[in-house]
C-alpha cells in the first residue's frame, strides 16, 4: 500500500467572519451549506465577537469536524466543486497545502450562501482547512490522495 492509500481525512475546520454590515444568520447558513444537509444539525458553529480597528464588531464563526463528519464534508465538496477549481488545486498544490497534511481552501461566502462551492481569492470567504494523516511530504502522494477523494481530477 502506498501513502495515498493509507491516508485519510481526520479533521476539517471552517471559519468565516460576519462584519457589522452582514447578517450573522446568513453567514452561518453559508458556512453550513458546505456541509451535507443531513449532517448540519450535528455540527456546532461557535461564535466569537471581536472588534475591528475602528471599534466595529466582527463575529467569527467556527466549526470543527472530526473523522466521519470531516470525510462526509470532503465528499460533499468533491461533488460540488467544478472541474476548473479541481484543476487549480492540482496545478497549484503548493499554494493550497503546507506539506504537513493540511489543505487550505478559500471558498466564496456568497456562492456558499447560494449552495455552490467555488474557490476565490477575495476577502469575503469561508476558510477551510482539511487535515489528512499519513501523507508525508510527498506532493505526488497528496495529489493521488486528493484524486482518490475527488478533490482533484
Amino acid at each position: 500500500m502506498n501513502m495515498a492509500e493509507k491516508a485519510k481525512v481526520i479533521h476539517a475546520y471552517l471559519e468565516s467572519f460576519a462584519h457589522a454590515t452582514e447578517d450573522i444568520a446568513k453567514v452561518k447558513e453559508a458556512l453550513l451549506n458546505l456541509i451535507p444537509q443531513p449532517l448540519r444539525d450535528k455540527v456546532q458553529v461557535l461564535e466569537e465577537v471581536v472588534y475591528g480597528h475602528h471599534g466595529n464588531p466582527i463575529t467569527i464563526l467556527r466549526a470543527m469536524l472530526t473523522e466521519n463528519l470531516a470525510q462526509e464534508l470532503v465528499k460533499h465538496l468533491s461533488e460540488k466543486l467544478d472541474d476548473l477549481d479541481k484543476a487549480i488545486i492540482k496545478n497549484q498544490i503548493d499554494r493550497f497545502s503546507n506539506g504537513a497534511g493540511n489543505l487550505y481552501l478559500k471558498i466564496s461566502k456568497q456562492q456558499a450562501y447560494l449552495g455552490k462551492v467555488t474557490l476565490t481569492e477575495g476577502d469575503d470567504i469561508i476558510k477551510l482547512r482539511i487535515t489528512m494523516t499519513r501523507l508525508g511530504k510527498s506532493k505526488s502522494a497528496l495529489i493521488d490522495f486528493l484524486k482518490s477523494i475527488g478533490l482533484v481530477k
